[in-house]
């Protein structure tokens, strides 16, 4: 963040005190970017990943981790992709009759300190919605740009798109992380490299972000060590479908939010509720 805050101040815009939008009561209220597209920080962060492949050395293996911020609220892109989606094309947040009873400690104390506890606006939630979707297609525009750099080597990449977490979007009546919903824990994994993964298949066992490092070090030629929980993807997809717990956790001790689940089922106990579901 130090890095591209002194590239906004090289190029003049050292009066923007949030870069990535308005916070505080702001945190989820749709805004226009203060930067204009070119100084943008999904483009910063996608211009700086072409960089580093088009100066690295080709006779050598590489890893580059690109990490964007967005689709993280506050839910701001610049114009034109702040208009591609309207609030009247939007579907409501799903909300079914016992939307309540999902709710956890966490969701309530989330929905407070982000304003979001004070009633339903059906305007607004779909407005949201359709700012959020601006800001993946935004991203998605930058990470083909770094696929395009790739060039002929695409196909010789390991390339992976994956999330740390999801977003409630008004689904249940909350918003952001924090919950074991699938909204929140289910996220993207996305994986490609020719003739080690087959085009086009979907895996319908169960993963984590854990299984990411026994992926990169068997596809780099290393042994993963014995003791690690994950599993590689590439073995995964081969398997036939056995029975597998994933684990997932958000805080600890009295204020722990816990969850297993085998993609069929999911157990979730919160422990300042003292609640399972």
């Amino acid at each position: 963040r130090d890095d591209y805050r002194n590239f906004l101040i090289e190029n003049g815009y050292d009066h923007v005190k949030d870069p990535y939008g308005f916070r505080s009561e702001y945190y989820y209220v749709p805004q226009p970017s203060q930067l204009p597209e070119k100084l943008h920080n999904s483009t910063w962060v996608a211009d700086r990943s072409i960089k580093f492949l088009q100066n690295r050395d080709h006779r050598r293996p590489f890893l580059m981790w690109s990490s964007f911020i967005k689709p993280h609220p506050p839910f701001e892109c610049p114009y034109p992709w702040s208009r591609l989606y309207r609030m009247h094309d939007m579907d409501e947040p799903f909300m079914p009759e016992d939307f309540a009873d999902q709710q956890n400690f966490w969701n309530k104390i989330q929905r407070r300190y982000k304003y979001q506890y004070s009633g339903y606006n059906e305007n607004l939630a779909r407005t949201i919605k359709a700012a959020y979707y601006s800001t993946i297609s935004h991203l998605d525009f930058h990470v083909g740009r770094m696929l395009d750099a790739l060039g002929s080597e695409i196909d010789n990449t390991l390339i992976v798109f994956t999330s740390d977490h999801g977003e409630m979007l008004g689904d249940y009546g909350c918003y952001g992380k924090r919950t074991m919903l699938d909204a929140s824990a289910k996220v993207p994994m996305i994986a490609r490299l020719p003739g080690t993964f087959t085009a086009g298949t979907k895996i319908d066992q169960v993963s984590s972000l854990l299984d990411l490092f026994p992926t990169f070090l068997e596809i780099g030629g290393a042994v993963p060590p014995s003791e690690i929980e994950g599993v590689s993807l590439q073995k995964l997809q081969h398997q036939e479908h056995v029975e597998r717990f994933v684990h997932s956790q958000f805080s600890q001790n009295q204020l722990g939010l816990y969850m297993i689940t085998n993609g069929e089922w999911k157990y979730i106990f919160s422990a300042a509720d003292n609640r399972e579901w």
